[in-house]
């Protein structure tokens, strides 16, 4: 065979070649060969993302020698030490895994998982096929939701392996037991031991696990450690894989209470981790380049250490653990958006796997929460929000009826003969979409339904106009002025639909999607939408006759309790007769009046809060650019009239709210612009004041309304997402 003789290349610098042919080209000139299209150029593009960029942080091949399969079938014994450190490592290598990296890389570099049956460790067999169901549960969980991108999950199987598809999981969980059983068996006789009690099954117990201990540990204390160490990675893997194989059986209340066993394991992991032995030889990370030869080794993103790793993974189990903890005859439909909306915008974002158990338990069988129909969810929130309504969905008139049911169809899905629903058609998508996607993907589909919702919204209304004209004929109105009849049906639609477009306009900042000189124009325009939220709340509010006051006029009266009290008490004539009025506490008054208050009514006290806090930033923004902070770039190509309607193309398309154009925006702007800094920021200042006041008024309400695990301290965490603090 003859050699092959590479030619020589020299390498030559052509930047200033490059540099002078880009002079002679115009404005949005790009020169194009055959040779280099789309696809090159976009593989050519560093994303910064180690997983995406091939050859980035690239994964070499090991200096030291690793076992193979074969070898590690071949070891007799393992070591205490050696077992704590391959289950550490496994975790490590499970958390990379759901992380978005390579089954093969990560999980699966471990050449013990490769043939666990073979392992000839009593204990630590059972151990890996524990981590095997662990991850076919996980696996299994994140396929049927379906909310994962490819970036996020990557769940491919290798050919030739398996995830121990043959093994049940009550065999799997026995071995656990059996091997825990035995182990704590163990540890009573070590501690008898140190205490002079020896028994004479010590021996024969010993025999049955054939633990071996390192050659350093030679006191019964070491081994009681090591005991222990492996006795709690036992019982964490067990829990762990109950807790999700109870979840897939939609057993929540079993899932609950192994989740909490599991999490209670992960202190002893923790503190035991200095135990384990480094068993990096039994980790071949470029193993994948030898199932797979055309997948070259990549760079993986997995935790540094195995306590960030137990710390990531209590995380991920809280998570999971709020989620399982829901009533178990389901939330409403409002409190399951409030849930979902606060649990997705957390940060950090809850991983795919908590996002997938929020999905697959609120959306099961095409029921919210596998128990209520979307259609019975739609009815009790529309009634909540709009009481007289209630006259529409139980009236016995055809045609009323009719109406009702086409709503219905249009928001929730259709409904049968037998009022089952076939799927929540738009109700379940948000569910999915706030809850299960990530932010960006969220975001890109937060645009979908919002523009859906306007659909839906338009035919609405239409069957509104039609109930208005049926019902006047036959002077059904409830009201004394028919015109002035509120459309219950579309306005609860509008106030989904904003309540969209907020979420929308504040994910933009979270994502970084705006450039700083970009604030001013957003928050001037969410501030437009927080306007016409509020307002329409206020005008349904007016029409439909509210008995209780809302929680803007229990302030009110609250601080006109106080501020009198006060008054009576500082007053010259109160002291010289001695006069004295304590002011009411807060959690008297809300004791008082918490009975009239709805969680509606806590939702709308903090839009407005929201808003006050949005309206301060816009101010503090439009005080910088006074000074001449957050200036506009100055390049030639750019134009603010273009990217403003770049940016709110999504609300020009809409009839509603109504859209405000760039020219309108430049109007406010030359108005606010007017003002000095000092005066915006001392306005902005109060604004803040107001917003903190009215927060700390509705957290008792809020304590005693919401029996999840929304607390103020989220809402607040919401509300100032968009914090704009470092610019001051």
């Amino acid at each position: 065979m003859s050699r092959i003789v590479l030619q020589q290349e020299e390498w030559v610098d052509i930047t200033p070649l490059v540099s002078a042919a880009s002079e002679q080209m115009g404005l949005s000139q790009m020169v194009r060969v055959p040779t280099f299209g789309l696809w090159e150029a976009m593989a050519a593009l560093e994303i910064m993302e180690p997983r995406m960029d091939n050859g980035m942080a690239a994964v070499h091949p090991p200096s030291t020698e690793k076992w193979t399969v074969r070898k590690a079938k071949t070891i007799a014994r393992f070591s205490a030490d050696e077992i704590i450190g391959v289950s550490d490592m496994i975790l490590v290598k499970l958390l990379s895994w759901i992380s978005g990296s390579h089954l093969s890389q990560t999980l699966f570099s471990c050449v013990l998982l490769h043939e666990p049956h073979a392992c000839q460790s009593h204990i630590l067999r059972p151990i890996l096929i524990g981590y095997l169901k662990v991850a076919r549960r996980l696996k299994g969980l994140v396929e049927l939701a379906r909310v994962a991108e490819d970036d996020e999950f990557f769940g491919f199987l290798p050919p030739g392996l398996s995830l121990a598809d043959e093994v049940h999981d009550n065999e799997a969980v026995d071995g656990l037991q059996g091997v825990e059983d035995a182990l704590g068996l163990e540890l009573k006789e070590a501690r008898s031991r140190m205490d002079g009690n020896v028994s004479a099954e010590s021996d024969a117990t010993a025999n049955t696990l054939k633990l071996e201990y390192p050659e350093s540990c030679t006191q019964d204390l070491e081994r009681l450690q090591f005991l222990d160490a492996i006795l709690c990675r036992v019982r964490f893997i067990r829990s762990f894989l109950s807790a999700l194989s109870y979840i897939t059986r939609r057993n929540m209340g079993s899932a609950k209470k192994s989740l909490n066993q599991s999490i209670n394991q992960l202190d002893l992991c923790v503190n035991s981790a200095y135990l384990a032995k480094d068993m990096s030889i039994a980790f071949d990370t470029t193993v994948n380049k030898k199932l797979l030869s055309d997948s070259p080794p990549r760079a993986i993103a997995e935790p540094s250490t195995p306590a960030a790793a137990y710390s990531d993974i209590r995380l991920t189990l809280t998570h999971i653990l709020e989620i399982v903890s829901l009533p178990s005859s389901g939330l409403a439909w409002d409190d399951t958006l409030s849930f979902i909306s606060h649990f997705s915008l957390r940060v950090p974002q809850p991983g795919v796997l908590a996002r997938s158990v929020l999905v697959f338990n609120c959306t099961h069988a095409g029921k919210l929460h596998g128990k209520t129909s979307y259609a019975a969810a739609l009815t009790h929130s529309v009634v909540s929000a709009y009481p007289p309504s209630a006259a529409l969905f139980a009236s016995a008139d055809a045609r009323v009826r009719e109406c009702v049911a086409e709503f219905v169809g249009l928001v929730a899905g259709n409904t049968g003969d037998a009022g089952a629903v076939e799927g929540g058609a738009v109700l379940e998508r948000i569910i999915v979409v706030c809850g299960g996607f990530n932010r960006s993907l969220a975001r890109r589909n937060f645009g979908k339904i919002a523009r859906e919702l306007e659909a839906i919204q338009g035919g609405t209304e239409l069957i509104d106009g039609a109930l208005h004209e049926h019902l006047a004929k036959g002077s059904l109105f409830t009201s004394p002025k028919p015109l002035e009849e509120p459309f219950y049906l579309s306005s609860w639609v509008y106030e989904l639909k904003l309540t969209f477009l907020e979420i929308y306009i504040h994910m933009g900042f979270e994502l970084n999607l705006y450039s700083e000189f970009e604030y001013h124009s957003i928050l001037w325009y969410l501030d437009h939408v927080y306007e016409m939220h509020i307002g329409h709340l206020n005008r349904m509010n007016t029409l439909v006759a509210r008995s209780f006051p809302s929680i803007l006029e229990l302030l009110w009266q609250y601080q006109q309790q106080t501020d009198l009290a006060r008054e009576i008490s500082s007053s010259s004539a109160g002291k010289k007769k001695g006069a004295t009025s304590k002011p009411i506490s807060l959690e008297a008054f809300v004791a008082k009046t918490v009975g009239g208050v709805s969680v509606r009514d806590l939702n709308e006290a903090v839009l407005v809060a929201r808003q006050l806090i949005g309206r301060a930033q816009m101010l503090f923004t439009f005080a910088l650019r006074r000074d001449g902070y957050l200036a506009n770039p100055k390049l030639d190509f750019y134009s603010e009239e273009v990217v403003y309607n770049h940016r709110f193309k999504l609300f020009m398309n809409m009839g509603s709210p109504s859209t405000q154009p760039y020219t309108e925006f430049k109007a406010s702007e030359a108005v606010f612009l007017e003002m000095s800094a000092r005066e915006m920021v001392e306005r902005g200042s109060r604004f803040f004041a107001e917003a903190r006041e009215l927060l700390s008024f509705l957290a008792p309400f809020k304590a005693k309304l919401c029996a999840s695990s929304v607390t103020l301290k989220d809402e607040m965490e919401v509300g100032g997402i968009l914090s704009l603090t470092v610019c001051l």
